[in-house]
C-alpha cells in the first residue's frame, strides 16, 4: 500500500472576516490569488455558494503547457 503524506497549510490574515470572506469567495478576487507561483494564472472562476452550487476555477501555466479545473 502506498504511503499517504498529508500537508496542512495555514495562514493568518490581519483583516476583517468580511473582507477575507469576499476575497476567498468572489470570482473576480479569486483570479488574483489562486496560483501556486507567478508562472501560473487563473483565467476563469465561478462560485455559487447556494446549497448544490458549484465552485470551479481554471488554473493554467502561463506558457500553456498544463492546466487544471
Amino acid at each position: 500500500m502506498a504511503q499517504v503524506t498529508r500537508i496542512t497549510v495555514e495562514a493568518t490574515v490581519n483583516a476583517p472576516v468580511t473582507n477575507v470572506w469576499k476575497a476567498w469567495n468572489t470570482p473576480s478576487d479569486i483570479i488574483h490569488w489562486n496560483t501556486p507561483d507567478p508562472s501560473w494564472h487563473t483565467p476563469s472562476s465561478a462560485n455559487d455558494l447556494r446549497i448544490g452550487g458549484k465552485f470551479k476555477n481554471r488554473m493554467e501555466a502561463k506558457d500553456g503547457s498544463f492546466g487544471i479545473n
